[in-house]
């Protein structure tokens, strides 16, 4: 075998989905169909301990320890897990329906994609317990002098339907200059907390942030995955 041929790319074909690339010599299958956009499931993150990576060698050869995950008769047909295989040919992949994650190729134009709410929670009731509410205040007059905190929960109130809410002390700190630079036009973000119920705290709305202007749209979201061996975000 030649220089060249020992350090030309190896194309890496998966199906169902019909998704190819090219990786060099040795390079890690899984870490490979991660790179196309073929999702596989790994709970573990690649350590090769929870067995769910399982793929099908249809063509070609890789290098795979076999690990208790793996039975004798799954290994003859041709089955590895993928974070324990490394590419040495050209290969065709087949990926299990157990091992998919959904639909196993996501769309790349949604991945990481702004996206309306109602988008990602269609047929879904979604009523989260933080929410943003925008509220336009009119400004003090020599008539209406209420004060600043009175003023906001009033317009809360008037808008929303919301009463008896709490609010966090850091918000009454900021409160007035958040007011002033908004042009009395702010996003407060409530919580709908849960406790003490059957007493007048129960689902009690609390104001935890203010923000000067309209910002409903911009959200900043955390997800994590608790699985058995791993926790992922």
């Amino acid at each position: 075998m030649t220089k060249d041929s020992t350090n030309k790319k190896r194309r890496v074909h998966f199906t169902p989905d019909n998704v190819e690339i090219a990786v060099k010599p040795g390079a890690n299958l899984l870490e490979a169909a991660i790179a196309a956009g073929v999702h596989i499931n790994a709970s573990c993150g690649g350590a090769g301990v929870c067995g769910t990576c399982k793929v099908l060698i249809k063509q070609g050869q890789v290098e795979s320890t076999r690990t208790e995950k793996i039975s004798e008769e799954e290994y003859e047909q041709g089955l590895r897990q993928a974070c324990q295989s490394r590419i040495i040919t050209d290969l065709v992949v087949g990926i299990p329906v157990e091992s998919r994650l959904e639909t196993a190729v996501l769309d790349r134009e949604r991945v990481g994609a702004i996206q309306p709410l109602e988008a990602l929670a269609t047929g879904w009731r979604f009523k989260p317990p933080l929410s943003k509410l925008f509220v336009e205040l009119p400004p003090p007059t020599l008539k209406d002098n209420t004060g600043d905190l009175s003023r906001l929960l009033r317009g809360i109130k008037q808008r929303y339907h919301l009463s008896n809410m709490s609010v966090d002390f850091s918000v009454v700190k900021k409160l007035a200059k958040v007011l002033r630079d908004g042009h009395w036009k702010v996003t407060v973000t409530t919580l709908i907390t849960a406790a003490k119920p059957r007493t007048k705290e129960w689902r009690r709305p609390r104001v935890i942030h203010i923000e000067p202007g309209d910002t409903r749209e911009k959200h900043y979201s955390l997800a994590f995955d608790i699985g058995t061996t791993g926790v992922r975000g």
